[in-house]
């Protein structure tokens, strides 16, 4: 898993500014983002505009969806279902 130049370019930058917390959320987000395409790449079978004979599936686009936390919502570009962005639930279970 690697960030693209473009992101890694959007982390840079708000280093620079001084953002400190917004720094770190935007590395979340990336970071999440990385792990949401690693996991649609698995399942589909291929990567993202490979043409593949052993492709099991298509991805049709990504949507935004809302990862609720304790700490300010954060929103992403999620392609599927996938364990990060699981169905939302209604209440929020302790460990």
């Amino acid at each position: 898993m690697t960030l693209s130049d473009t992101a890694t370019a959007q982390l840079l930058e708000t280093f620079r500014v001084g953002g400190g917390a917004e720094l770190i959320r935007d590395a979340v987000r990336l970071v999440l983002q990385e792990l949401i395409e690693a996991e649609a790449t698995e399942a589909i079978g291929a990567a993202r505009y490979e043409r593949n004979a052993d492709r099991a599936t298509q991805c049709n686009g990504h949507r935004s969806r809302l990862l609720a936390t304790h700490t300010p919502a954060a929103t992403n570009q999620a392609s599927a279902e996938t364990s990060a962005f699981a169905r939302p639930c209604r209440s929020v279970r302790r460990l």
